[in-house]
């Protein structure tokens, strides 16, 4: 029988709103027989789904616990707010328990921030896994890309957020020891992969443990025993316009590893990711979501210009990152330079030139001027404030 669960929301909103129903489904393994830890986790995941499917990424989801919040609360990153959760169904098959929920969200009109209302271009690089010797335990090398991969795949769900313009799945050389200020490296090496990728972001990533804390084994150890894995990220949010560090974040996790040390591990198999290990890592995903999302939403949003024609201009955004026709967008010039040290400096100078949106396609937008200003003083590489 389905189950309403009633959840408190702890900020009044005096805007109006709309309300509606969600549907999704969330999953998890059942591991080591406990049939409530899994429903609490199925139904954290479903509750996840349902809240990407409707534009909102969650910003804290409280303990679960048998399908009812303890702390009667969801945040969503979005000002928004959950009426009320409903698990319609829930079936358990191949050790796996599969809920099916449906989320009542009441979604203000108007967001936080008028930035918000964007999806930011971003260019996602592989996450470098630092010390490759700790890897030799299960064999798991790749596990850099198989994470940023999987990474890729759920930021790409939050389209409202983000408009990933490149994964870009290669080992770019990057070294979090060369971000003091007075090293233009890395500056320059982001400002290089955001051309390329057509991105106004950059997130980079270091993967700096995944140790097996074994003990030492002793002459009566017949029998297999498991051991916790490490898995220690930072990852680094750039905006690629400047070569700027926007935010840093580090996240820690430790979680049983069920293999053997001779064990060769499938990183690309459904069993590595349901075993605990797995799981582990699947949470470090849903922070990065979360972290990245906050830090960009009220982020200015800029496009560049890439093309100029009489009084038209094109630029590199458009209805997927939530631009509509007849807006109206004021330019600028680029105005960077280097310094007497060598360092790139990021610089927007203020043009007089307003224009507004008259052609629209999933990743650009042609503007016209409507003033006597001609389009020609704009030049390519340029700037689009969206305001």
């Amino acid at each position: 029988m389905a189950r309403f669960i009633c959840i408190c929301w702890l900020v009044i909103f005096t805007c109006s709103a709309q309300a509606a129903w969600f549907e999704a489904q969330g999953q998890a393994p059942i591991l080591n027989g406990d049939i409530d830890q899994a429903r609490e986790s199925g139904v954290k995941d479903a509750v996840r789904q349902a809240l990407l499917y409707a534009g909102a990424s969650i910003k804290s989801l409280q303990q679960l616990d048998n399908g009812v919040l303890a702390k009667q609360q969801l945040q969503l990153a979005g000002e928004g707010e959950i009426r009320g959760l409903k698990v319609t169904s829930e079936r358990i098959e191949n050790d796996f328990i599969y809920v099916s929920v449906q989320v009542d969200v009441l979604a203000s009109e108007q967001p936080s921030c008028a930035q918000q209302q964007y999806a930011k271009s971003l260019a996602l690089v592989r996450f470098k896994l630092r010390n490759r010797e700790q890897a030799i335990n299960g064999g798991i090398f790749h596990l850099d890309g198989e994470f940023t991969g999987k990474l890729n795949n759920l930021l790409n769900l939050n389209q409202s957020a983000f408009d990933v313009r490149q994964f870009i799945n290669q080992n770019v050389n990057f070294n979090p020891n060369l971000l003091d200020s007075r090293h233009h490296a890395v500056r320059e090496q982001v400002m290089v992969i955001a051309s390329r990728a057509d991105s106004q972001f950059v997130l980079m990533g270091s993967i700096d443990d995944v140790s097996v804390e074994r003990d030492e084994k002793q002459p009566y150890d017949f029998f297999f025993k498991e051991a916790p894995r490490n898995f220690y990220l930072s990852t680094y949010l750039f905006d690629g316009l400047s070569g700027e560090l926007l935010d840093v974040k580090h996240y820690r996790q430790r979680a049983m590893w069920t293999y053997k040390e001779q064990d060769i591990v499938d990183l690309s198999s459904k069993k590595f990711w349901d075993a605990p290990y797995g799981q582990s890592l699947l949470s470090v995903m849903d922070d990065v979501l979360i972290n990245t999302t906050a830090a960009l939403e009220c982020v200015d949003t800029m496009a560049k210009i890439i093309a100029v024609h009489d009084e038209k201009v094109q630029i590199n955004l458009g209805s997927k990152n939530g631009l509509k026709i007849g807006q109206n967008i004021q330019l600028s010039h680029n105005g960077s330079y280097t310094d007497q040290f060598g360092i790139p400096r990021f610089r927007q100078e203020s043009s007089a030139i307003k224009t507004t949106v008259i052609e629209l396609y999933r990743d650009s937008a042609v503007l016209q001027t409507f003033d006597s200003l001609p389009a020609s003083n704009i030049q390519l590489n340029d700037f689009a404030n969206i305001q």
